[in-house]
């Protein structure tokens, strides 16, 4: 437990001076930003973890430092740019046919 103060730029519905309430502070070690994804949307491959990125031709698997995962959002420290398009949806039938292509490719 730890004792904070923090400036509410926005008006939140809900919250409460003096209210107690869980959080999660994410933070890059060494880089522009961490951004937060559907956990769905991180392919993981033993130890490594990839994203599919959008391109004009398709979807390229492109590797993530993922930071923090708490099974509903991942938070991705390197990797990605603010304008990156990152596929979240379909993602198992882009790695079946990702799969698949490298099947062919062997």
């Amino acid at each position: 437990t730890v004792v904070m103060r923090a400036v509410l730029e926005d008006y939140v519905t809900g919250l409460r001076a003096g209210q107690f309430l869980r959080a999660r502070i994410v933070a890059a070690a060494n880089g522009p930003g961490v951004f937060a994804l559907p956990a769905a949307a991180i392919v993981r491959e033993g130890n490594e973890n990839s994203v599919f990125v959008r391109m004009p031709d398709g979807f390229v698997l492109t590797a993530v430092d993922t930071v923090s995962d708490d099974g509903v959002r991942a938070f991705v420290a390197s990797g990605l740019s603010a304008n990156t398009e990152v596929a979240v949806g379909g993602v198992a039938a882009l790695k079946s046919a990702w799969f698949a292509s490298q099947a062919e490719d062997e």
